[in-house]
């Protein structure tokens, strides 16, 4: 009697609409989860891959340029999995923290970084490096090292330089450099 009394009243009805309108919405949230979850592994796979293979080729060879940068006094660089982050091993065995150490060691890390990582990613398909003053805080041999990186790599990478600094001119040759006050441009 109840179930007929349901039916009559039109609220059985309206209970089976709300059912299927709820399993309709929770089969689309679940289709939705299903995605995002495939895409966060897929992520999570993605990100371990170049974690575990990659990336320890990458610092390696950024390791070579923090060891032409800081002339030797940095020897190896590595990565902790902790809080740490990236540290470093002075000549002396001593090791730190990469924001422990000065700012211009830390701008010679980000530069051998950034070197090394252009270099891996852009190995197939050669893009152009854009350095926008990027050594204003390293001293003159750092510079030289840096610039000596930079023509060491030029022939497999375009490196485009932007300074207003004319120290830095004279260690590039008079066709390498394009003065942009110079250039007019029209719109």
């Amino acid at each position: 009697i109840h179930i007929q009394q349901l039916e009559e009243a039109g609220t059985f009805e309206e209970r089976s609409f709300q059912f299927y309108a709820k399993k309709s919405e929770l089969d689309e949230q679940a289709k939705e989860w299903m995605i995002l979850s495939l895409a966060k592994n897929m992520l999570n796979k993605v990100v371990n891959s170049y974690k575990n293979e990659k990336f320890p080729e990458i610092l390696r060879n950024a390791e070579k340029f923090v060891q032409a940068i800081t002339n030797g006094e940095y020897v190896r660089l590595y990565w902790k999995e902790d809080e740490a982050g990236l540290m470093l091993q002075r000549k002396d065995g001593v090791v730190f923290e990469a924001k422990e150490v000065s700012r211009g060691t830390q701008e010679g890390i980000y530069v051998a970084l950034r070197l090394s990582l252009a270099g891996h990613v852009f190995s197939d398909h050669a893009m152009p490096i854009i350095i926008d003053d990027g050594f204003v805080n390293f001293d003159r041999s750092r510079v030289e090292t840096v610039i000596k990186i930079l023509k060491s790599i030029q022939n497999k990478q375009q490196v485009i330089f932007f300074t207003c600094h004319d120290y830095l001119l004279p260690y590039f040759k008079d066709e390498q450099i394009e003065q942009l006050s110079d250039i007019k441009l029209t719109l």
